[in-house]
């Protein structure tokens, strides 16, 4: 079997290439052969009902480690795709993320997605919005671009000044808006609970004694979680099977009521962090579904 796994072209973590390379890794000692392709390497083209890619090596399986959903779609018409295009686009948009989920029992702050905006948001409606924001979920509050990893795109806001600083900051930028959960704007605690075929296989417990973002790309570090609370492993396998997810990380905290509550749920998640503080081999796990499933497929 061959597999094509595939990585965002313009990223600047090491992080990515380590996965990659951890994934490339794993698939050759279970004797699978695998390239490692960013996305301008395979650049397609779309003609009339027919498209074509600039390599068209022929492979059995795709590794997809981008959030470009227009090229997961197209190769999912030549292979089986983990995660699937799908799967993908629910988990890169933070709102479609929570869309996606109600209905469920899944425990989510309370959120409010700012209106499409392509000027300057000013006047009666930018106020009214804004208004709105502050009514419904005080502060401090969360501000969160839609697209975002590492816990870059996400922003503090303690008052009513930084609300309009951060709304004209990002008026024309697709973002939401939270209630902060946290007991501390200085510090913060949550679970990354990894999950594969639906399954919790481990977790780390993040903290950070600097910062209300609890990501190690923020200053934060893992610890072991030896016995993982089943209210968090139900809600982040929960959140694996109704996205539709061979692979994930679950970001999970406790709100103030001590009740387990979802920050947000990752198709492309490192696991660096968590095979160092657990000991277990993630990348082996996520392979080995992948090549059951391409079996099982046919």
């Amino acid at each position: 079997m061959r597999c094509l796994i595939i990585v965002n072209p313009y990223a600047r973590s090491s992080s990515v290439l380590e996965k990659a390379a951890r994934l490339k890794e794993e698939l050759t000692l279970l004797d699978c052969e695998s390239d490692v392709r960013d996305a301008t390497q395979l650049v397609p083209t779309l003609e009339s009902s027919e498209f074509h890619l600039a390599d068209e090596t022929h492979y059995d399986f795709c590794l997809y480690l981008d959030k470009d959903k227009y090229l997961a779609n197209l190769l999912e018409r030549r292979m089986p795709v983990f995660n699937s295009a799908r799967a993908t686009e629910l988990c890169d948009d933070k709102t479609t993320t929570f869309l996606a989920l109600m209905g469920s029992s899944i425990r989510t702050p309370k959120t409010i997605p700012a209106p499409l905006c392509y000027t300057a948001p000013t006047g009666e409606a930018a106020t009214r919005f804004i208004d709105r924001v502050e009514t419904e979920l005080g502060y401090p509050l969360v501000c969160k671009e839609a697209y975002g990893s590492l816990g870059r795109q996400v922003y503090l806001v303690e008052n009513r000044q930084q609300l309009e600083e951060t709304y004209q900051r990002l008026g024309r930028t697709t973002h939401l808006y939270q209630e902060f959960i946290g007991a501390s704007t200085t510090s913060a605690s949550d679970y990354r609970v990894i999950t594969v075929g639906g399954k919790v296989i481990t977790s780390m417990r993040r903290v950070n004694d600097h910062d209300f973002r609890s990501n190690l790309g923020n200053g934060g570090h893992a610890l072991p979680v030896t016995s993982l609370d089943p209210a968090i492993a139900t809600m982040a396998e929960q959140c694996s099977k109704l996205l539709g997810l061979d692979y994930s990380g679950v970001d999970i905290a406790l709100d103030r009521q001590g009740k387990p509550t979802l920050l947000e749920v990752n198709s492309n998640a490192f696991f660096k962090g968590v095979e160092s503080v657990s000991k277990v081999n993630v990348a082996r796990a996520f392979v080995t579904h992948c090549l059951k499933e391409v079996k099982k497929r046919g």
